[in-house]
């Protein structure tokens, strides 16, 4: 009923401790411990074997080197995962904050799905060519350009005008890179004759053009503009003669 100090006890049966267990050394237990009650250990506990958690509430830091979690399980607070993660089932109620997630297998989202950043209204979003996806405006953005240009297939630029006062050269991205359905306005409103080259893809006005690489702008109304859309393998020209 008072202080007891045991320098070694070995219980073989059933022990009871009607009142408080204090232990202050190390303290193997080679059977099961089972607490009916709560436990509160204030120092480390040491879990070397299998061991089955009814309710786990850790108030503190935790750290666990491996977590198997078979049945549901709440987080009431914040959830820190600073290395590689495999869910096999994930179901967020509420508000989520992921720095990079990557999903390799089906995702379906059944609500809304927002992403704010670089959105604006009547922005699409447009992939490149590893798959990221960026805002763009959906009918693509205006350039103007007075010497030779290169454009890249990554560009949001669709029209392009052309007023320099010498000869020059727009580059349209390759065929292939620009992607089916690409699209590329070229107006030239200069007094010299422009040419149009797509690295090495075919621009194709007509069936005597099949294999022609270039293409050149007048500076008449009737030829001084073209539209040009790739179906991935070459350029064709769309052009109303007026």
């Amino acid at each position: 009923t008072g202080a007891a100090t045991l320098a070694s006890a070995s219980i073989t049966g059933a022990a009871s401790v009607g009142s408080t267990l204090g232990v202050t050394g190390a303290t193997t237990l080679s059977g099961t411990s089972a607490h009916g009650g709560a436990a509160t250990f204030s120092s480390t506990v040491n879990v070397t074997g299998a061991t089955s958690l009814t309710t786990l509430t850790a108030s503190g830091t935790s750290t666990l080197t491996s977590l198997s979690v078979t049945n549901n399980e709440t987080v009431g607070g914040t959830l820190g995962v600073t290395g590689a993660t495999t869910l096999t089932s994930l179901t967020a109620s509420g508000t989520s904050t992921l720095t990079a997630l990557t999903t390799t297998g089906a995702a379906t989202i059944s609500a809304t799905l927002t992403i704010p950043t670089g959105a604006g209204a009547g922005k699409v979003l447009t992939s490149d060519a590893s798959g990221g996806a960026t805002w763009k405006n959906a009918g693509g953005t205006v350039t103007s350009t007075s010497t030779s240009t290169t454009y890249a297939a990554s560009s949001n630029i669709t029209y392009i005008i052309f007023t320099g006062t010498s000869t020059q050269t727009i580059t349209l991205p390759t065929a292939a890179l620009a992607g089916n359905g690409r699209e590329y306005t070229i107006k030239n409103v200069s007094g010299v004759i422009l040419t149009i080259s797509a690295g090495g893809s075919n621009i194709i006005s007509d069936n005597t053009t099949s294999s022609a690489t270039s293409a050149t702008l007048g500076i008449e109304p009737s030829n001084n503009w073209m539209k040009l859309i790739s179906d991935g393998t070459s350029w064709y020209v769309m052009r109303a003669l007026f």
